[in-house]
């Protein structure tokens, strides 16, 4: 009996820490050669969720754009170029010639900042 305790609380702490975990960063695939070269079409990057802002560091965020069938919400990876004011920021790709980004659409709300690249997991070959 003392076993079976044993094993409920392992799974239980187990569990625990993978929601911290969870909540806290995520895996995103890249799509795209904006960010080249820091980033190549088809890296998987790990990024840490709601992380103090900081110009010249790599961000996720959510990107809204009107389509046919209404409104569209997409994912982008961005360099923070500057905030602007307190609640809204400027993110620019790397890769200027292949890079729709703040100069097309605007500024973006601190509140749809996901994350930012912390680590590339796996780098693609060009």
């Amino acid at each position: 009996m003392d076993s079976m305790i044993f094993f409920t609380l392992v799974a239980f702490i187990g569990i625990i820490i993978l929601k911290l975990i969870c909540n806290n960063y995520a895996v995103v695939f890249i799509d795209g050669w904006s960010m080249y070269p820091a980033l190549n079409n088809g890296d998987i990057v790990l990024i840490k969720k709601k992380s103090p802002l900081k110009a010249g560091s790599i961000y996720v965020f959510n990107r809204y754009a009107v389509g046919y069938n209404g409104v569209l919400i997409y994912q982008a990876v961005k360099r923070l170029d500057h905030i602007i004011e307190k609640e809204l920021v400027y993110f620019l790709g790397d890769n200027d010639s292949d890079s729709l980004d703040s100069r097309h659409y605007g500024l973006i709300s601190y509140d749809d900042v996901i994350g930012e690249v912390i680590k590339v997991l796996w780098r693609s070959k060009k």
